[in-house]
């Protein structure tokens, strides 16, 4: 089984730049079976590929939540379509400025045991709660389903003119997967919006995003830690 692990990411500051390489040293501990994969969209601060491949896209387009393009759906979209024309079995989005301590491979068995075509989990820990969301910086999709169904080409990542909140990519996402998406609510995970997290809390959760360096630390420490 082939599985490529791929993070969409842009540094704008030092400190995001080592968050990338954080995500890289991670997965190569924790998912040695699998590729990855990090797609910048022209970031001022270096992605090192010390642990990862990096695609340079060459230009920042901007952030939809920032009054640019979809930025982010155009990285999405292009690993996609690397996956697809590879032959990749499953592509896993990890966001790359978020840590996860899943075991990808394993999740990856499980979907092909059981037929399944794309798994999430819901968008947690935000300011106001969504309904409707799929967490965009953590998916695992099956790769001939991307393909069959058209997924890149649905989503459009060119038009941005539908994309408004609360109709972001967050919802369209969930809308083109529909039925096919399982749902992972048991999973711990957490957009750290509210500064909730704490070095000791932080250990009892799968997958972060949205924290501060010393919370990364300690989750970077906690799953690594018996790796």
């Amino acid at each position: 089984m082939r599985v490529l692990i791929f993070g969409t990411v842009f540094a704008a500051t030092e400190e995001q730049a080592e968050l990338a390489r954080l995500w890289g040293h991670m997965h190569s501990v924790l998912n040695q079976e699998c590729d990855l994969l990090l797609v910048d969209s022209d970031s001022p601060h270096l992605i090192a590929d010390d642990f990862a491949p990096v695609i340079q896209l060459g230009d920042n387009i901007g952030h939809l939540s920032r009054g640019g393009a979809d930025g982010w759906g155009r990285a999405f979209c292009t690993v996609l379509n690397y996956a697809i024309d590879r032959r990749y079995d499953y592509v896993v989005h990890i966001e790359g400025d978020s840590l996860c301590s899943l075991d990808v491979a394993r999740v990856c068995r499980t979907m092909s045991d059981h037929d399944l075509c794309a798994v999430g989990v819901p968008a947690r820990g935000l300011q106001r709660e969504e309904k409707g969301w799929i967490e965009t910086g953590l998916m695992f999709m099956d790769v001939d389903y991307l393909e069959d169904n058209r997924i890149v080409q649905q989503y459009r990542w060119q038009d941005h003119s539908y994309k408004n909140y609360p109709q972001t990519p967050e919802f369209w996402l969930k809308q083109l997967f529909g039925s096919n998406l399982r749902m992972k609510n048991n999973w711990r995970t957490l957009r750290d919006d509210c500064g909730i997290l704490t070095v000791d809390s932080v250990r009892n959760y799968d997958w972060i995003t949205h924290s501060t360096p010393e919370i990364y630390a300690a989750f970077s420490e906690y799953a690594l830690e018996d790796a």
